[in-house]
């Protein structure tokens, strides 16, 4: 692996842990400490946590792809990963935090998850064939 290959797999690595930490100050600190906007959307926070997880998930998947892994290996990873993350912060939301855990976040965590891979799987095949009728790569 070149340098310019290690470079973007820590650029992704690094955007995981980030993005991972900013899931975890989100979901631990008092909802009455976050803004509300005051938008009127059916399950709102559900559609967060999709949000939070489709870009953890596009993150790690990049990260972990880096390396040329078998993509089942790849999609057993980043769900699983995904799940067992999720399921800490609503354990600790429920135990910790004064926060409700709740399976339907968790839920919701898996579904942005899977979407994220799959929208990673279509960047990647996009950039793939870009580059190849540019010439570029």
């Amino acid at each position: 692996m070149g340098s310019v290959s290690k470079r973007k797999r820590w650029f992704w690595i690094f955007g995981t842990i980030t993005w991972a930490l900013l899931i975890l100050v989100l979901c631990l600190i008092s909802s009455d400490e976050l803004p509300n906007p005051g938008w009127k959307i059916p399950y709102a926070d559900k559609w967060v946590h999709f949000g939070l997880f489709f870009v953890l998930a596009f993150f790690l998947y990049a990260g972990v792809a880096w390396g040329g892994t078998v993509r089942w290996k790849i999609w057993v990873i980043v769900l699983f990963l995904s799940f067992l993350y999720g399921g800490i912060i609503e354990w600790l939301q429920a135990n910790f935090f004064h926060r409700s855990g709740d399976i339907w976040d968790l839920a919701a965590d898996l579904a942005g998850a899977v979407v994220g891979c799959l929208f990673y799987l279509a960047y990647h095949k996009g950039r793939e064939q870009f580059c190849k009728v540019s010439g570029t790569s």
